[in-house]
């Protein structure tokens, strides 16, 4: 059975690596050791993406005056945020797969 270590092992270790101040942004409320427990949600944040919903959508350039199609976009209003800090861990999304409403970009569009 390999060796786990613990909390205390833990901030010992990261009180050991330097004498600056620790960076603790990674950390659960600043306390070193307690790690953030993401959950997925939809970040109310950002209202109009929230009432649109996720979708692909068109990101159009003009040129000359005219409209043109530039590419595809993938809008997505899911992120992850700590259940017990409340802090946003991850928005947007890095992968889009992991939006439970994700769908395939549509074909010949």
């Amino acid at each position: 059975m390999a060796y786990e270590k613990r909390k205390d092992d833990l901030r010992e270790e990261v009180s050991r690596q330097t004498n600056k101040r620790k960076s603790t942004a990674r950390w659960c409320k600043g306390k070193v050791g307690v790690e953030h427990t993401p959950e997925l949600v939809v970040n109310h944040n950002y209202e109009s993406i929230r009432l649109r919903g996720c979708e692909w959508r068109e990101v159009l350039r003009w040129r000359n005056g005219e409209r043109s199609h530039w590419k595809w976009h993938y809008s997505c209003c899911h992120a992850y945020r700590c259940t017990t800090c409340g802090k946003y861990t991850e928005w947007p999304l890095k992968n889009k797969e992991q939006c439970p409403d994700f769908k395939p970009q549509p074909e010949g569009e």
